[in-house]
């Protein structure tokens, strides 16, 4: 073989090796960064198990119910308000010494939920990672 048929296959494999290691190098890049995302949403959660078990166990309950499978809007009123709902939504009561506002206020913080409050009564939308989060946690 001539030299410059060696010098272009030489060329030709120094160029396939420099993508694939680009190639590998941004695959295992990307699921490092997966893995870490998720240990972070995974401690998260974990971190609002801790602060507020009760609400967590109450929401997951009503989420578990065959006719509210599909229901993510929810309000937070004072044990002693009446209430008539127009659709589908949970109720729970803050009586006080829950403090329910308040964990659903972290919640939203931490981008659980979401306020969708138009009226006077405080109205939340749980997010489909919370949802699904609640419903493959233990409680």
């Amino acid at each position: 073989m001539n030299s410059v048929a060696t010098h272009g296959l030489t060329f030709l494999a120094g160029i396939a090796v420099g993508a694939a290691g680009t190639y590998f190098g941004d695959l295992f890049t990307d699921q490092r960064r997966r893995h870490a995302e998720d240990r972070k949403a995974r401690e998260l959660f974990a971190d609002m198990v801790g602060r507020m078990t009760d609400l967590l166990r109450e929401m997951r309950a009503d989420l578990m119910e065959p006719d509210h499978r599909n229901v993510r809007e929810f309000f937070v009123v004072p044990e002693v308000a009446q209430m008539t709902l127009g659709s589908k939504a949970f109720v729970y009561r803050d009586n006080g010494t829950n403090d329910y506002l308040a964990k659903v206020q972290i919640l939203e913080a931490s981008g659980y939920v979401s306020d969708t409050t138009l009226g006077s009564a405080p109205k939340f939308r749980m997010s489909e990672e919370f949802v699904s989060r609640l419903e493959q946690w233990a409680g």
